[in-house]
């Protein structure tokens, strides 16, 4: 439970702690402190929402199938359908990766697991707030060109939303328009 962080009940090592930051998250902490001091100052209501890695990995392994019965209550549709999705996956990953089809299959049906876990735990999150304005922090292969969990979060009836997405920028190259509708750019 991650709502005594936001109301000021204990600190950042113990935010830590809860989350298992370095094993779910992997990225330094204090990348992320500065949101998490606006949350905790302002009393905003936080939800986790990431899926557990294991079940990631599980699916990347033996493929939508390993998911268990209990586990489809969190992640109840792995739809690998999204053409779209699927192109900026590749994208991603640089191309279609030189291994079996079936491994490479599993590896894109644990991303959908990925993104439709975190969309439902938001979905479920606003629906028992009420219908709530919701802030989704991740990565922006998780949100990218309306895809990942802003596509999950539609087919499960959530249609208003707002995609900013941050990127890294070279000076002088160029970032494409549809990434998100507003984008937050840092140039090195």
């Amino acid at each position: 439970n991650i709502d005594p962080f936001s109301s000021g009940g204990y600190g950042d090592e113990q935010l830590v702690v809860d989350c298992d930051w370095k094993k779910q998250w992997g990225f330094d902490y204090g990348l992320y402190k500065p949101v998490f001091d606006v949350i905790r100052n302002r009393k905003l209501r936080m939800a986790a929402l990431n899926v557990p890695r294991d079940w990631v990995r599980q699916v990347g392994r033996k493929g939508p199938e390993a998911i268990t019965r209990e586990q489809r209550m969190w992640v109840p549709n792995i739809d690998t359908t999204n053409k779209d999705h699927k192109e900026y996956f590749n994208a991603m990953i640089g191309g279609h990766p030189q291994m079996p089809e079936a491994q490479y299959n599993n590896m894109y049906a644990a991303q959908v697991t990925w993104d439709t876990g975190m969309a439902k735990s938001a979905y479920d999150f606003m629906t028992w707030r009420g219908g709530a304005t919701m802030v989704i922090l991740a990565g922006s292969g998780h949100v990218g060109y309306g895809q990942g969990i802003a596509y999950r979060l539609g087919q499960m009836g959530e249609k208003s939303r707002l995609l900013v997405v941050c990127v890294d920028k070279k000076p002088g190259e160029q970032v494409s328009k549809g990434v998100g509708d507003y984008l937050f750019t840092a140039t090195k």
